[in-house]
Formats: structure tokens, C-alpha cells, sequence
């Protein structure tokens, strides 16, 4: 890549642009960011960003694009990479603050195996948390489900109603932020999770669902209920597919 030469400008907001003349003496005006400073020009713009302003510099284009921007006849240096973070250590996401060690807690404050939700267990607790919710600022609910789109493209999205006609938040807009304040006050995790060795659902291939025979256990064997086909030595069924018939009650 060859090298080229031209100047920084630097807005009162910090931004960046490199202005220089092409091989065609065209002028050209480039936004740039930081990222592509040497070390010591990047460390400038942190501490001073205007101390760049007009500053001639020297770069390389890359598929048209700047690039390496460094001092004139200086040798563009990468910024060091940041310091590895122990992935060990636990930093709460609502505070950035580390937790201390929980190894030594015991109690009811203390780890264990989390318990599922999909039955009531004995000794444990279960209910419900009441809320009263004030908005202070105005709260927007779109309703997705009767969105409008005129022939301009633009979407007008109504308010989302309650069978009583009243506006309706979502139940998880309120349970993710009583989770957030849960978390952060008692420096722990809401969440059930269980072990992801097994996959919370698969759908099968078609071809596949064709080979699926409707199944039940009779005095401990499998009875098989292909409906009116025949089972294909390939599995698929021998006419329309697999199907059970199930008895039903007139009330």
C-alpha cells in the first residue's frame, strides 16, 4: 500500500476527519476513527483531542478506506490491547461493581442447586409480588399486532388495550426491572438455569416427520397406530400419513 499524506481536523465534539489530495490531486475529506491512530496520536486525542487539530500526518488507504494514520515519517505503532479479565471473576451487570467471593456463605443467602419451576416443592416457597406503578414520564405501548403502514411506508402503531379498553404494559417489562432491583440489592441471580446439556427443542426435517408413528403403551408394550398406511420399510408410511385415531366425548 502506498503512502499518503494529509491533515486532521478535529470538530468541538472530538470528531475526526482526514483531508488530502488523491493521485488525481482531487480532494478528498475522509471521517475517521480513533482506532486507526497510532498509539501516540490516540493517546494525544484522549487527553487533548483539539491538540490534533491541523496536524499533518501520513496514512495508507485500504480498499479505498484510511488507514495506520501516523506522524509524518513517523512508524505507525498499534495501541497495546487491554488487560485479560479473569473470566472466573463475576462483575453484577447493573453496577459494574465485583462481587466478593460466595464460597464461604452458608445459609439461606447462600449458593446451591437451583430448583425448578415446573412443579410446587416441598418446603420451598412460592407467590406473587404486587405492584403499584406511577408513571412520571410519558410511556410509550405500541401495539405490533395492529400495526398500520400507509403507501408511503410509514407505520402507525396504536396504543396496546386490555379487554377492559385501558392501557396495557407487559407483565416482563415489569419483571425485568423487579429482577434488575432483586439482583442488584441482594448481589445474587434470579434465574433458574438448569444444565444446557440437552437442546430446549429441535425441529426435525419434514422428510423425517413423515417416519414419526403415533405410539401408545398397552399392558407395558408399544402399540403402534399407523392409521390406514401401511409402515414403508423406509419408515415413511405406505399412502397419507401416520395417524391415530382418538376417541372423543358428545356433551
Amino acid at each position: 500500500m502506498s503512502v499518503l499524506k494529509g491533515e486532521l481536523k478535529v470538530g468541538n465534539n472530538g470528531s475526526i476527519e482526514l483531508r488530502f489530495q488523491d493521485d488525481s490531486n482531487e480532494s478528498k475529506t475522509f471521517g475517521i476513527g480513533k482506532s486507526i491512530l497510532t498509539a501516540s496520536l490516540y493517546k494525544s486525542h484522549k487527553n487533548n483531542p483539539q491538540a490534533l487539530n491541523g496536524l499533518d500526518v501520513e496514512f495508507e488507504l485500504d480498499n479505498n478506506q484510511p488507514c495506520r494514520v501516523r506522524e509524518v515519517g513517523g512508524i505507525f505503532q498499534a495501541r497495546p490491547r487491554p488487560k485479560t479479565v479473569n473470566p472466573n471473576v463475576f462483575h453484577n451487570p447493573y453496577n459494574f461493581v465485583p462481587a466478593l467471593p460466595r464460597n464461604n456463605i452458608t445459609g439461606e443467602l447462600g449458593d446451591r442447586k437451583p430448583i425448578g419451576h415446573g412443579r410446587y416443592h416441598a418446603n420451598h416457597w412460592t407467590g406473587r409480588i404486587a405492584v403499584k406503578l406511577t408513571t412520571i414520564t410519558p410511556l410509550l405501548i405500541p401495539d405490533a399486532s395492529e400495526m398500520e403502514e400507509d403507501a408511503q411506508g410509514h407505520k402507525t402503531f396504536p396504543t396496546r388495550l386490555d379487554a377492559q379498553g385501558k392501557p396495557y404494559l407487559p407483565p416482563t417489562s415489569l419483571r425485568g426491572m423487579l429482577r434488575s432491583a432483586y439482583e442488584a440489592v441482594t448481589n445474587s441471580r434470579l434465574s433458574v438455569l438448569d444444565p444446557h446439556d440437552m437442546r430446549l427443542a429441535y425441529r426435525m426435517p419434514a422428510q423425517m416427520g413423515l417416519e414419526m408413528v403415533p405410539a401408545r403403551i398397552e399392558n407395558n408394550e408399544i402399540k403402534l397406530y399407523p392409521g390406514t398406511s401401511d409402515i414403508g420399510r423406509d419408515g415413511r408410511p405406505q399412502g397419507p400419513m401416520y395417524a391415530a385415531w382418538l376417541p372423543f366425548y358428545n356433551r
